[in-house]
């Protein structure tokens, strides 16, 4: 399986994905399993994850709006070294770890199987 870094830089071709909903949950004990399951098998079904999300947008590849780049500052500020579990289309893509307050209006993570960006170019 690729590994796929995702972001959004200036001139790179964010329409390519279009609008896309996400979430991202703070990861808590119950949700281990997920995180488990992401980084064995690179994606996990968010269905069964029986929380709301921390956060909730849409976004072109990450390219988020001033109002939810706000939120993710304030989210990556008062959990700093906490994972979490982003998830588009109910399907959990990555669990990365705040290791940074996130400042700009740009949201980086790796994806682990490529696979998972081509599914949501179909969605």
């Amino acid at each position: 399986m690729g590994e796929s870094r995702k972001s959004s830089q200036p001139g790179a071709s964010q329409g390519l994905f279009g609008e896309q909903p996400f979430e991202i949950f703070l990861v808590t004990d119950s949700l281990t399993d997920v995180v488990s399951r992401v980084e064995s098998e690179g994606s996990a079904d968010a269905n069964g994850l029986k929380m709301s999300p921390d956060i909730a947008f849409k976004a072109r590849v990450f390219a988020v709006s001033d109002q939810d780049a706000a939120k993710l500052k304030e989210l990556s500020e008062n959990n700093f070294g906490k994972r979490t579990l982003v998830a588009c289309h109910k399907k959990v893509i990555a669990a990365p770890a705040i290791t940074a307050p996130i400042a700009s209006k740009q949201f980086t993570f790796t994806v682990k199987d490529s696979r998972v960006l081509e599914s949501l170019r179909r969605e």
